[in-house]
């Protein structure tokens, strides 16, 4: 909801409480009506608090603006001033219960104190009134100033890092107009680089008028990650730098076909930023290419705050170079500390008090001694305790140890204050309060220290000691955890964390090791512990680069966890995830797991494998992702499925259909399905069905038979058809079985695909059309659509429907408008041969649309009708497309007087019957005279009658013959984002039509509009609708049931694309009052199509009766 909105309903409701403070006054001596009355004060006041919040969260980026916030604060103060005395008027009711004589003695005792709140109220609110610029157009100047006021992002500040001296620094730095334009921080790793610049970029100078934001690369966006591949290295950043603009609201003029185009992104960015002055925090760079592309940006007013670890980026010669170090990191540690350990100054325990003076050589030293532990380590005055003397000491004795430091200042001089170690070792001692704790936390540390196995391979040599610091604190860490987090974080150096993991695989991981029950406690304990770092909104796991580092030097002990010391079982479960999410070098071993598991053909082994398979594909984060998994997995699978189908295991050949039904595209088909042919798959599998009655089992062999005829050779076709059991497929399309629909549709299609009119006689002799019929009068709008396209793929093979047919004239007019339009064609009389119009008639029409007024040419308009109903004659066709009707239709849709809003909405009528009669060859047409931007114009023009006629007939021309080539237009000429930015309309109208487009192009789209749509942040835009529509979910559920009608989406990628919308969802409702019922209503939503899909992936070990 807008500021104006709110302000405006704000007004109404102060004016409704005026009033409701009148009826109070009437009603205050009737003590039954007052409580009713003070209740709905109550209520109004609840209302107004509601209100004032929804329209900060809706512009939180410009309450910087003193006015704007002004305003809104009068909204609080009032509230304010109203809650004591609307409850103070309440307790007075309560205790005026005694009525007649004793009231009148109450109140001359009270002096009528109810009466006088109620004054008191009433002028508080003429008071909030008043107080306004313009009491009657009070949602005006609030919505004028937040229009005028510039959008200000932001980045969130890193929590228990305080603010030191070196942020005040590169503060200063950044207002100095004479400083440069990068400003590189540099120091050691863990050090708290990113945590300073997100501290700075949090509260950036005035002078950035147009906020912050943050962009992170990390080391997966480097030549090394790459393997020196130069195509890699730049797609990968290529899809930072698209993520960006996305960011920054950048995303109109992204040309679909170039958005991996690094150089076309990167001149996009030139014009993303031209003009704009915003701190821009690149973080975690490791490429010095990085930071020049952004720096040779020109004509805008941005800076750059860069952190990096890489010295060759150290070289940039024209920038700020800040180096943190121990000495900046000194004055905050200690805070850092107490943040993570949960404790107070006054809390931490003192240091302990009795020691020894040591004689070493000639020189002589405190030593700390520890009577309890009856440990002792040599401490020079003012130094840290080291353990390399320990034994070396020539003679010591017993003496007090005056020292006023507490335990925190020693464990804070043995981690350096560097504060990632500071970290960890506060998060192992949180609310520990025993000092002998503590010491064994230092002694231990400097242990860990001396034995850790240092970095195999690091950008900065120079860093080593600080690394072995690091790591004797992960080391400390994991010690104070239970044996299983130890166990899963040594398994989890198996698993590249170049970008964040899935949390299935994190979870497929532990089941390695333990319990499944158990994975949200063990991992926990990892995350408490700086370990792990887990998302806020998403299921996905990182770590800190120093974590990684560790991790690497643990790769061969998680290796030997997962793939040596497990079962076999364990370890035909985990290499699935291990080819997916693994390191290169257990990628390698995994597959080779893989490869030798298939061979073998053990029963079990390959079936947990074939499981694990599906589970990984399905926690793909991207369409992308999926897509190169999926082609992973083929390739092993593919060579081997000629055995796996014809194995003598029922259970091994339905769990290899259920494979092939959701890892092969149609090149593996056509690559694999030959050897299929030749060793009897399709007697094997038509024998399966003989006996088997899971309709998931059956599902999954009637696609893989399907498909064989749909890529085989006719030979195949035939024995298919002959095989295949028609009456189960009947079966499976009836009203009771509707969670198998969506696959069934796919099926027939298939088959109607490959054996034509042989396969649709056997479809009518089993009377699958008669279901397809009953489907259309009682199915869901998802069903009804792909009954509706899989009943014209029968009659466009087979000819007019048979005498025998259950789809006749009568029970056509019971239909849904929509399919009788898309059915008619094949019902109705023979309407093959076309009536002859005289062409005089025709052209005399003709010339009163051109030169008639508005009343002749809407009169030509109706006797055009039946002229372009025959548009599928060829002789109709080509004399419409060669006169001048076309143009003279797009000349009246450019009409703006409200006195031709007819002739603009005659003109829409007539082009949508000319488009469903004439099909592609009238949409080329269209596209020469530019109607369908004129169409998406008219559906934002505020006039309800012109936009629904405009959407209608862009709806026909999507679903006519030639509705791809409208599809392409709308990318191409940029309108999907004109429809997209209109959902944010005030318009209920303009929301509801652009609305209902952009779900059609969700149904007709393919992977890549669908991403676009996502890009454009289109559910999020749904996600306000829904926010200020009274939550029902609608615009959300008609948004999926779209994706459930797109036929170019397999079922693997429908079911990750609704997951990636419904991350989205939640991530923009978090929060938020109507969360609750919007998800409700997704995940009902969602159910139908979970059902459908757990014919896919359905992770269970199966056994065939």
């Amino acid at each position: 909801m807008d500021a104006l909105q709110v302000v405006s309903s704000a007004t109404q409701i102060i004016s409704s409480m005026i009033g409701a403070v009148g009826a109070l006054e009437l009603a205050y001596r009737n003590l039954d009506e007052a409580p009713k009355r003070i209740r709905s004060l109550e209520d109004f006041v609840c209302d107004l608090e509601n209100l004032t919040r929804r329209v900060k969260q809706k512009h939180v980026y410009k309450l910087h603006n003193s006015q704007l916030d002004h305003q809104l604060q009068s909204l609080n103060t009032l509230t304010e001033r109203l809650h004591p005395k609307i409850g103070k008027a309440r307790r007075i009711m309560s205790r005026s219960k005694i009525k007649n004589l004793a009231q009148v003695v109450w109140t001359s005792m009270t002096g009528d104190p109810l009466g006088k709140l109620v004054h008191s109220i009433k002028d508080d609110l003429n008071w909030w009134l008043e107080s306004q610029i313009l009491t009657q157009n009070v949602e005006r100047v609030i919505e004028i100033t937040a229009q005028e006021i510039p959008t200000r992002l932001k980045v969130k500040s890193e929590q228990g890092y305080p603010i030191s001296s070196k942020c005040l620094f590169v503060r200063n730095l950044l207002e100095q107009e004479s400083s440069q334009h990068v400003i590189l921080i540099v120091g050691l790793s863990g050090i708290g680089k990113s945590c300073l610049a997100r501290q700075v970029a949090s509260d950036p100078p005035a002078r950035f008028v147009g906020g912050a934001v943050e962009l992170g690369f990390g080391q997966w966006c480097s030549r090394a990650a790459c393997n020196g591949s130069k195509v890699e290295y730049e797609k990968r950043l290529a899809r930072k730098i698209s993520k960006f603009l996305v960011q920054i609201g950048f995303w109109k003029k992204i040309n679909n076909d170039n958005s991996g185009d690094l150089e076309y992104l990167c001149c996009m960015l030139q014009e993303a930023l031209y003009g704009k002055s915003t701190l821009i925090l690149l973080d975690d760079v490791w490429e010095q290419d990085i930071v020049e592309r952004f720096a040779k940006l020109y004509d805008n007013d941005c800076k750059y705050l860069v952190t990096t670890r890489n010295e060759s980026v150290y070289e940039i010669t024209e920038a700020e170079k800040v180096e943190l170090s121990k000495d900046e990191t000194k004055e905050i540690s200690k805070a850092i500390l107490l943040y993570h350990c949960r404790l107070s100054g006054e809390e931490i325990p003192p240091k302990f008090k009795r020691g020894a003076i040591a004689t070493l050589g000639t020189e002589s030293q405190y030593i700390a001694y520890d009577l309890r532990f009856g440990s002792q380590n040599l401490v020079a005055e003012g130094s840290i305790p080291d353990v390399s003397y320990i034994g070396k000491v020539d003679m010591f004795h017993l003496c007090d140890y005056d020292d006023t430091s507490d335990v925190a200042d020693c464990l804070l001089e043995r981690c350096g204050h560097h504060p990632l170690t500071v970290a960890v070792m506060g998060k192992a001692l949180r609310k520990e309060l025993r000092a002998e704790k503590w010491e064994k936390a230092m002694t231990n540390l400097s242990t860990y220290a001396t034995c850790a196995e240092g970095p195999r391979s690091y950008v900065n040599e120079k860093e080593a000691e600080n690394t072995l610091t690091i790591f004797g604190s992960f080391e400390f860490s994991l010690e104070a955890m239970p044996e299983d987090s130890r166990q899963l974080f040594i398994a989890l150096a198996a698993l590249s964390w170049a970008e964040p993991v899935p949390e299935a695989c994190v979870e497929a991981t532990w089941s390695v090791l333990g319990q499944k029950s158990l994975f949200p406690l063990i991992v926990c304990k990892l995350v408490e512990g700086s370990l792990l770092m887990k998302a806020d909104t998403d299921p996905l796991y990182e770590v800190h680069d120093m974590v990684s580092l560790y991790l690497d030097s643990k790769i061969n002990d998680s290796a030997e966890i997962l793939l040596n010391d497990s079962k076999a079982e364990e370890t035909a479960s985990i290499c699935p995830w291990l080819l997916i999410f693994g390191k290169e070098k257990i990628k390698e071993v995994a597959k080779r797991r893989l490869e030798l598991s298939f061979s073998v053909l053990d029963e079990k082994q390959v079936i947990i494998s074939l499981e694990a398979i599906l589970e990984a594909l399905m926690a793909s984060k991207s369409i992308s992702e999926l897509e190169t998994s999926r082609a992973s997995f083929s390739s092993i699978l593919g060579p081997r499925i000629a055995d796996l189908i014809s194995t003598d295991s029922q259970s091994l050949t339905a769990m290899s259909a259920e494979a092939i039904t959701n890892i092969f595209s149609k090149g593996d088909y056509c690559r694999y399905f030959p050897s299929l042919e030749t060793t009897g798959a399709v007697d094997k599998l038509a024998g399966l069905l003989q006996n088997c009655d899971d309709p998931i089992i059956q599902i999954n062999i009637f696609t893989v038979l399907s498909k064989l005829a749909e890529f085989g050779s006719p030979e195949t076709v035939d024995k298919v058809l002959q095989s295949i059991r028609f009456d189960q497929l009947a079966e499976l399309l009836s009203h009771n079985a509707q969670e198998w629909h969506e696959c069934m549709f796919a099926i027939l299609m298939s088959l109607i695909k490959a054996g034509k009119s042989k396969a649709v006689e056997r479809m009518f002799a089993f009377e699958i059309e008669k279901n397809l019929i009953k489907l259309l009068e009682n199915g869901s709008e998802v069903v009804q659509h792909h009954a509706i396209v899989t009943l014209k793929a029968f009659y466009e093979m087979a000819g007019p429907p048979p005498a025998n047919s259950s789809l006749r004239p009568a029970n056509l007019r019971l239909l849904p408008w929509q399919v009788r339009l898309r059915l008619e064609t094949f019902v109705l009389s023979d309407r093959s041969v076309a009536l002859s119009p005289k062409p005089q008639t025709f052209e005399d029409v003709i010339h009163r649309v051109l030169d008639g007024g508005n009343k002749q040419v809407l009169e030509a308009m109706q006797d055009l009708i039946p002229f372009l109903e025959k548009a599928d004659d060829p002789r109709i066709r080509e004399m419409i497309l060669k006169g001048p009707l076309i143009e003279r239709l797009s000349e009246l849709l450019q009409h703006v007087h409200p006195e031709q809003n007819s002739l603009r909405s005659g003109s829409s009528f007539l082009l949508t019957k000319l488009a469903c009669a004439g099909g592609e060859p009238c949409i080329k047409k269209y596209l020469e005279y530019d109607i369908i931007p004129l169409l998406v114009k008219m559906m934002q023009c505020g006039v309800a009658e012109l936009q629904d006629s405009a959407y209608t007939a862009l709806h026909q021309m999507l679903f006519s013959n030639g509705g791809s080539l409208v599809l392409n237009k709308i990318f191409q000429m940029g309108l999907i984002e004109r429809m997209v930015q209109s959902l944010e309309s005030k318009t209920k109208k303009t929301r509801e039509v652009n609305m209902h487009c952009v779900v059609d192009i969700v149904e007709l789209g393919n992977k890549a509009c669908l991403e676009r749509m996502l890009s454009l942040q289109a559910v999020e835009k749904l996600v306000k609708l829904e926010k200020t529509s009274g939550g029902s979910g609608e615009t959300l559920t008609e948004f999926l049931k779209g994706m459930d009608k797109c036929k170019h989406l397999s079922i693997a990628e429908r079911k990750l694309m609704k997951q990636q919308v419904v991350r989205k969802v939640r991530a923009a409702l978090k929060g938020h009052k109507f969360e609750t019922k919007i998800l409700a209503a997704l995940d009902s939503c969602l159910s139908d199509g979970l059902k459908s899909s757990s014919s896919s992936g359905s992770g269970k070990y199966r056994k065939i009766k």
